[in-house]
């Protein structure tokens, strides 16, 4: 290694090492030490980037700065990754950070650190990710120096399906394993970091002159800039193992290219010469010679053979610990070959002393052979005779364990390999190896046709099954939304269900479990064939039917016409003649009934004039003259101020009720009484004088209100702004139901209404959408109009954001906001209520559920 780095604690004045960190404690006094590097960000505690506020620095890297963190919207703490601001003008340091920001954001998987948000504001760069309690492996080693063997394998195993997954899933590759990018959290779980210089399979190097990694840890074909493939990462989980469990990495040398070249022509360095003090067993160093081999094809044909080699290494370990007896068995010819090596060694003593020390081996091994050929003998006899009433042996109790869950073959694998070893031991005579060896074969036989099985259905089951069962169900759809069907029709869906039928009963599942899951698929595809396609059957055959009737009725009607045709010609003469008849007689008697009803009238009007006495003409009476209507006006004493009460109330219930419809033009509308503020305000009337400003003080912030959320409204709804929402994804609601789809992604937004572009999508309310995605459109649209404080707090609190509007609300008037939101939701859930608009009750219980007052109103 290079130099010892020293530092001066400036609180005990003592001198210590501190090998390059940026942060620690004081050996001496226990006091906090930081090295910021030149040109970090140093953003103060309460800064707030992009929705996140700073609580403290984490620690520095050689891009950026890590922060503790408070995502105000979710109310969790994370890691905020910013770039430092001496690299924000190298363009490549920048792509290096934003690839570290599409590598961890596609990735998800228990062992990596999981990213959620990423952006840049005012030129500062930074991604959101996971925050992990817990100390990188390098700080671990610093403290504990180096790591127990089997804690140092059970990390090298999570991190191994951390990158098997990376390559299986992505097919890329780290470039970059080392201690100091690998955490344990609190529970001792290993998570990997730093996914910056990851590359996919077939993206090349991006530059072949420059080396990007890690000295202590690249792999030979890193270091000599070929092409690389998840075996890179295989050889720097290798040098990271060795260096837990002997507390040294594998190289070392005075400068870097003394250790770049080590790794590439230097053989691999014996454990025991580089950390004479490490306890590490050969198996494991025969693993890690295997792993960091100079040939890329020799370590592991794939990262699924090197998990199970090292699954199996460690469950050995685990029964060596749990059976000494064994390890003895194992280690009988190594203690052999070692004494031999010791007395080559020792050529230059006496003869004497030679022969003592071979007649003392001699007897050793006689002795250890006799322990250990009675020892293998005993166990062997256990693999052979049963050992429970029911007459099964070890290994017949580990397959029958094996069967009943076949995800875990790991167990009789490993059950299988210590009965062979066994077999093969020292003591076990030929026979009993044989029968051993045939029931191995037999049993492993057994288990492969079990686990051939096993994948075999849970594939059908997982992809095969569900495919053919979505292809079905959407022609049945197509179906249903054709007006006319043809038979041609009906087959297509019929020889789909009889394909999945066939596959069905070609399944040949072994576990009972597995024979209940075909059993429900059977069930599946007869209800779809039964319940879903034969009611398309029977309007097939209505159908045809109806065409049939039809026809039939048109040629009935078609020869029906012509008989009433050639009917009508024939009497059609006749009937002319006897109407012309009618029409005669008719004139001829209304006439004479004329006649008489003018002399009954006259004869009548005789005799009335007749009996009436006669009377002077009295002259005409003059209409009185109509007032003017008075403009109603409300009286200017006491009762004025009863009225401005009544109007305070109205006009809050008249801006509650346009809010919650989002009718916010009808709101701007809203005015007070025009005669109560016409009334004059004589200084001795008080209570007129209170009420009447308390109403403009209620009225003039709805209004306020009313107009800034209306500037919001606008935005969403404006035509230049829909490229901000286009492909959003929102959660589906009750309406689009007949999708089947859990997700939707927004096309336009026009006049309150939500345009989605699935096809078949049914346009939604913007009132009815999931309060989350309605709160995720409002705070796009916020961030890219920039509105002001004023007016974010009230589009959020009109619209019903209110953790949002919480957020934009100043300090000083939190405590009454909580109150307007109750208030609110308290009057919008009653009014419901009372109309009995269940709906709306329900969208309020789905959106409000964090509001504690809705306990006391939602029964």
């Amino acid at each position: 290694m290079g130099t010892t780095e020293k530092k001066v604690c400036v609180k005990c004045c003592n001198e210590f090492d501190y090998n390059g960190a940026t942060y620690g404690v004081c050996p001496f006094c226990g006091a906090e030490w930081t090295n910021v590097p030149d040109g970090a960000s140093d953003l103060p505690p309460g800064t707030m980037l992009y929705g996140y506020e700073i609580i403290r620095t984490l620690g520095y890297g050689g891009m950026g700065t890590v922060y503790l963190a408070e995502q105000k919207s979710m109310q969790r703490q994370i890691a905020l990754k910013v770039l430092n601001n001496s690299v924000t003008k190298d363009t490549a340091a920048v792509n290096q950070f934003l690839n570290e920001v599409r590598n961890t954001g596609q990735i998800h998987h228990p062992n990596i650190v999981n990213a959620f948000d990423a952006g840049c504001e005012n030129g500062i760069y930074f991604f959101a990710m996971q925050y992990i309690k817990g100390e990188t492996l390098d700080l671990i080693l610093q403290e504990r120096k180096s790591l127990p063997e089997k804690e140092a394998l059970a990390i090298t195993a999570q991190i191994a399906s951390a990158l098997f997954y990376v390559w299986n899933k992505h097919q890329m590759f780290h470039r970059d394993i080392k201690p100091g990018n690998i955490m344990l959290d609190d529970d001792g779980k290993a998570m990997l970091m730093d996914l910056g210089i990851a590359q996919r399979i077939g993206e090349g190097n991006s530059n072949s002159e420059s080396i990007e990694g890690s000295p202590y840890y690249m792999s030979p074909e890193q270091i000599q800039g070929k092409p690389l493939s998840w075996s890179t990462d295989l050889y720097s989980l290798g040098a990271t193992l060795y260096q837990l469990i002997t507390g040294v990495p594998p190289y070392d040398d005075k400068t870097i290219e003394g250790i770049l070249k080590k790794h590439c022509q230097a053989e691999f360095p014996d454990p025991a010469e580089r950390a004479p003090g490490a306890s590490i067993s050969y198996e494991t160093v025969a693993l890690l010679k295997r792993m960091m081999n100079k040939v890329p094809e020799k370590r592991f044909s794939s990262w699924g053979e090197f998990i199970k080699e090292l699954n199996e290494l460690i469950a050995l370990l685990e029964d060596y610990e749990a059976n000494p007896e064994k390890r003895k068995v194992m280690d009988a010819a190594t203690i052999a070959r070692l004494k031999r090596e010791e007395i080559k060694k020792k050529k230059n003593k006496s003869t004497v002393i030679a022969l003592s020390l071979v007649a003392f081996l001699v007897l050793l091994c006689v002795g250890g052979y006799i322990y250990i050929a009675t020892t293998n003998s005993s166990k062997a006899g256990e693999f052979l005779n049963a050992v429970n009433e029911n007459r099964k042996t070890k290994l017949d109790m580990a397959f029958e364990k094996f069967k009943e869950n076949p995800e875990s073959r790991i167990e009789i694998d490993k059950a299988l390999k210590n009965v062979e070893i066994l077999a093969n031991a020292v003591g076990v005579s030929a026979k009993d190896t044989k029968q051993i060896m045939d029931k191995v074969r037999n049993r492993r036989a057994e288990v492969e046709k079990l686990y051939t099985n096993f994948t075999d259905f849970v594939k059908f089951r997982d992809e095969e099954f569900p495919a053919r069962k979505k292809n079905i169900e959407e022609n049945i759809r197509a179906l249903a939304s054709k007006s006319k069907l043809s038979i041609d029709d009906i087959n297509n869906v019929e020889g789909l269900i009889r394909n999945a039928e066939k596959a069905i009963n070609q399944q040949k599942p072994l576990h009972s479990a597995h024979q209940q899951q075909l059993k429900g698929f059977k069930t599946k595809i007869d209800y779809l064939k039964k319940e879903e396609l034969n009611p398309f059957r029977i309007k097939l055959k209505n159908q045809d039917e109806y065409a049939a009737k039809s026809r039939k009725q048109a040629s009935l009607a078609n020869a029906s016409q012509i008989q009433r045709a050639t009917e009508n010609s024939v009497l059609t003469e006749q009937r002319k003649a006897n109407r012309q008849a009618d029409d005669a007689n008719e004139k001829t008697r209304q006439a004479i009934l004329a006649k008489q009803k003018a002399q009954d009238a006259a004869r009548a009007k005789i005799l009335n004039d007749a009996k009436k006495p006669k009377k002077p003409a009295a002259a005409p009476r003059k209409a009185p003259p109509k007032k003017p209507l008075l403009p109603i006006r409300i009286s200017q004493n006491r009762l004025a101020s009863a009225e401005a009460k009544k109007e305070q109330l109205r006009i809050q219930n008249e801006f509650r009720d346009a809010f919650a419809l989002l009718d916010l033009k009808r709101a701007i509308n809203i005015k007070p009484n025009p005669e109560l503020l016409a009334i004059k305000r004589p200084s001795h009337d008080k209570a007129l004088n209170t009420e009447m400003d308390k109403l403009l003080k209620i009225y003039e912030p709805l209004h306020q209100q009313a107009v800034d959320a209306l500037k919001g409204w606008d935005a969403l709804n404006n035509e230049t702004n829909q490229i901000i929402f286009k492909g959003m994804s929102v959660s589906a609601t009750e309406t689009n139901a007949e999708l089947r789809k859990g997700i939707l992604h927004i096309d336009r937004i026009k006049y309150g209404n939500v345009y989605f572009s699935e096809i078949g999508s049914v346009p939604e309310k913007f009132l009815d959408l999931n309060m989350k995605d309605k709160a995720n459109l409002a705070r796009r649209l916020a961030q890219i109009k920039r509105f002001s404080v004023t007016e974010s707090y009230h589009f959020f609190f009109t619209f019903g954001f209110y953790n949002l509007a919480y957020d934009a609300c100043p300090e000083s008037e939190q405590k009454i906001l909580q109150k307007k939101i109750i208030d609110t939701v308290r009057y919008h859930y009653n009014l419901a209520k009372k109309r009995g608009d269940l709906p709306t009750q329900n969208r309020m219980k789905r959106d409000y559920q964090g509001v504690k007052i809705l306990k006391s109103i939602v029964r």
